[in-house]
Parts: C-alpha cells; structure tokens; sequence
C-alpha cells in the first residue's frame, strides 16, 4: 500500500493504483479463489476528510474524502463493502483507523509520526511542525488494534467504523513532543514549523462506542504514555537498523 498524504500529491498514479486497484484486486481474488475467507479491510481516518468540529467520530459520520490518498484509500473502502454485500456475499470489514503506533513502527517524516517523533528525538534530528502542533489525534497501540482484528474475526463484524485510541488517547502535537522529551530525558535538539500541510485534519478522535454496540468487549488497554514508552524503548534498542533502514 502506499501510505502517506505527501507522496499520494506526488505520485497520483502510483498511489491510486496501489490502494485502489490493489485493493479491488485482492478482493477480486479472494472473491473467485477463497470466497468464503473473512476479508477485513485497514482503511483511514483520511476518508472523512477535514473534520471541522471538535468532537469524536461515530458511524453516522458520512466520509468526505479529499487528497489522493483519502480518495485512493476510500476507493478500496467501498469495494470492500461492495463485496460484502448480497450480491456478491463475502464476509467483509472496513475498519477505519486513526493513528496506530507502537514497536516495529519505522516512521518518518510523511507517515508514522509518533514513531518519527521518537526517532529524530533519540537520533538527535530535527523536527518539523507542520501547522500550530495543536492537532488532535487519538492514540491507538499496535496490540490494541490486533485484539481488535481477532474480534472482529472471530465474530465475523461486518461493515465500516472508526477505530482508534479514544477520547482518553488523545492527544495534540506539541504535547507529544514534550512527553517524548519527559520520557527520554532529551530536548529535541531543534524544532521549527512550517505549513499545515493538505488533508491534515486539526481534529479526530474516534467514537468507539459501536464496540459495546456490536456486543464487543472490546476497548483500547494500552494507556498513551505507557505505549509510548514502549515505543522508546523499542527504538532504543533497535537504533543501528533504524538507522540503516532510514538511511541515517
């Protein structure tokens, strides 16, 4: 999949082609050759759109997709409903997803910010602030989300919903930055901002409540701070291949 806003202005073609014939693809063959496989789809919180309200995102909120990757990414969203439907009757999914972290996230600067975070703070780098840093994102860690998946598995949950950290999760950009610093012990050694950059939403924070709806026990464990310290710790340990795979 191709997976950051920035490159989806970049390169429209290979980003469409990536996640919206990539995904009508997959769908495709599993609906001639594994039709009665369970098909769960890891859509965005970039299919909603701007979010100009400050309040969190249920099921009833209709998608309003702008920038290529939104769209791309919306694209493969509706096959898969499409699919899940009578007509064509495979077991489908969406579940769309704010911002996922946690070890093994190689993040940089156009995808993965909190993982970028942790690293230009560990790896001495400098940040960009895109914006005023005030925007609002819902934390949700990596192994929260697998449990999710398993649910969601195991009771065959069919349709679309916003998935991520909840309102206890949430948090702004420049807070994040000072937790990174209250954690690790180290100042970012420079911090500059630049322009909001398109399709960053100054809000989104997902309602998760459908869980209880759908009869899920089913909520994020994994408190922000202690998620991200995970997070560090992983960095730490694994710096000489984050290095080599980031090019640093």
């Amino acid at each position: 999949a191709q997976t950051a806003v920035t490159k989806s202005y970049q390169d429209r073609r290979r980003d469409f082609e990536s996640n919206a014939i990539g995904s009508f693809n997959i769908i495709e063959a599993v609906n001639l050759f594994s039709p009665n496989a369970y098909c769960l789809y890891a859509s965005t919180n970039k299919v909603y759109g701007n979010m100009n309200f400050n309040s969190p995102t249920g099921i009833d909120q209709h998608p309003d997709p702008y920038t290529p990757y939104g769209i791309s990414k919306f694209v493969g969203d509706l096959y898969f409903l499409e699919y899940g439907r009578k007509e064509l009757g495979l077991s489908t999914c969406v579940l769309r997803q704010s911002c996922i972290y946690g070890p093994e996230q190689f993040g940089i600067e156009d995808q993965g910010w909190v993982a970028w975070f942790v690293i230009a703070n560990l790896l001495k780098l400098p940040l960009t602030i895109y914006g005023d840093g005030k925007q609002v994102r819902d934390l949700l860690y990596v192994e929260d989300l697998v449990d999710l998946y398993e649910d969601a598995f195991s009771l065959q949950l069919a349709g679309a919903y916003p998935v991520g950290g909840g309102e206890d999760n949430a948090i702004n950009l420049l807070d994040m930055a000072k937790m990174i610093e209250s954690i690790t012990g180290s100042h970012f050694i420079k911090m500059e901002f630049a322009d909001f950059r398109s399709g960053d939403q100054p809000y989104f924070i997902a309602d998760n409540g459908w869980a209880i709806d759908k009869g899920f026990s089913w909520k994020p464990r994994v408190k922000k701070k202690d998620g991200l310290k995970k997070l560090i710790l992983w960095v730490n340990e694994n710096m000489e291949s984050i290095k080599e795979a980031l090019g640093y």
